[in-house]
């Protein structure tokens, strides 16, 4: 037997777009296509939202369910009339066989979703079938996945500050807070391994509070002994997941105000991705913490697929302009029209921009011939505990405030 896990494209765009009718239809004509591409024997289901789920039985060899998913694959390439629209909607698709997992219904449906998970990151469009490697990457996901759980009570988590650089002056006006895990037995986990798995099981809101908590006591800390101005501000990274928690404005209202900070002085920082995807869900949220004061950043603007002439209707303040623009910008003129124009775009919408990823003079020269307010980036500093990062604010302020720091 085998399991064909499937994920469709672009399904929430005709939601938002069309509406939830129109992506009603879409469901129906994915449906019967399914239906129609599969034997009498085999079983084809909706598993939740845009996901489905086939079932291949009395199949002769491996090679057959490779056959079957690839004819489905271009039976979902193809467009479909919806009200008067040619919808595509192409479709991610994972695959197992009993020969490479004999766990189970469970396990299979798991193995599936995982590959599909795969095919996704490949470029969707696409079939994966789950392998050994995928099977080792599951149980290793799953040991940490637990091993987090517990991860803040062992205090083996701690947050990281890199300095963000008005580029006028290059004065040090605020940091960026960053999550960091030191596992006991395997030591430090890269956050792009850990973050996501924290997202897909839901530990994101512990983790992500417990960052955010550490960002507020810090900054008072901070201000209390006088090594930062009342101006300073933190930003802290927020998912998806967070934001549409029920309560999250209340919730980071008050503790902002439980730590006696200006509400200007936090600020939020969501990837490109998530507003973009998730503007309908998203947006509200982030507009009523605009409304009580707190600031919002949008990270990693470029990677996603929000266009220029939308900008203004995004619920943001400022625009850090992803890394990737910044590095390869230097010689490459097309590049650097677009950077100059995100800049020259966010000043007329009075949203301040930052420049990520500064690694060179070049960078900054750059960046400040197109008016950008703010850098940041391994130029300036990389990410320091606490401590340091108070020891390089203090070195940059000079001698009399260290000595006033000392009494």
């Amino acid at each position: 037997i085998a399991v064909l896990f499937f994920d469709f494209d672009r399904f929430k765009a005709v939601n938002d777009s069309l509406g939830h009718d129109a992506g009603d239809e879409l469901l129906i004509s994915i449906s019967q296509r399914l239906v129609a591409n599969v034997r009498d024997v085999d079983t084809a289901a909706r598993f939740g939202g845009d996901e489905f789920v086939i079932l291949l039985e009395d199949l002769p060899d491996t090679d057959t369910a490779k056959l079957v998913a690839d004819k489905l694959l271009k039976a979902c390439a193809k467009s479909h009339d919806v009200r008067g629209h040619k919808l595509v909607s192409t479709a991610s698709i994972g695959l197992v066989t009993n020969e490479t997992s004999d766990g189970g219904p469970a396990e299979l449906l798991r193995f599936a979703d995982a590959a599909m998970y795969e095919a996704k990151r490949r470029g969707r469009n696409c079939v994966v079938e789950f392998d050994s490697e995928m099977f080792n990457e599951q149980l290793d996901k799953l040991a940490l996945e637990e091993d987090l759980q517990s991860a803040a009570a062992n205090g083996e988590l701690s947050v990281v500050y890199q300095s963000i650089l008005d580029l006028n002056n290059g004065n040090i006006v605020a940091a960026e807070a960053l999550l960091r895990w030191h596992h006991p037995t395997r030591g430090p986990i890269p956050p792009d391994m850990f973050i996501p798995i924290a997202e897909e099981s839901s530990q994101i809101v512990a983790v992500g509070g417990w960052a955010f908590e550490a960002a507020c006591r810090q900054l008072t800390d901070w201000r209390r002994r006088g090594v930062v101005s009342e101006d300073f501000a933190i930003s802290v990274n927020i998912s998806k997941t967070q934001v549409l928690m029920p309560g999250f404005v209340e919730y980071v209202t008050s503790q902002v105000d439980r730590y006696k900070l200006t509400r200007s002085s936090i600020k939020l920082e969501v990837t490109e991705t998530t507003v973009v995807d998730n503007r309908a869900d998203v947006g509200d949220v982030l507009q009523k913490l605009r409304d009580q004061g707190i600031r919002v950043m949008m990270d990693d603007f470029g990677t996603g697929h929000s266009s220029l002439s939308g900008l203004h209707l995004l619920p943001i303040d400022e625009l850090k302009i992803d890394r990737s623009f910044i590095r390869s910008a230097s010689g490459n003129t097309d590049l650097i029209a677009i950077t100059s124009s995100i800049v020259t775009l966010a000043d007329h919408l009075s949203l301040k921009t930052i420049g990520e990823g500064i690694e060179s003079p070049d960078h900054i020269a750059l960046l400040q011939s197109m008016g950008c307010n703010y850098g940041q980036g391994f130029l300036f500093s990389r990410p320091l505990p606490p401590e340091e990062f108070e020891a390089m604010v203090l070195e940059r302020q000079g001698p009399a405030k260290k000595t006033a720091e000392l009494n």
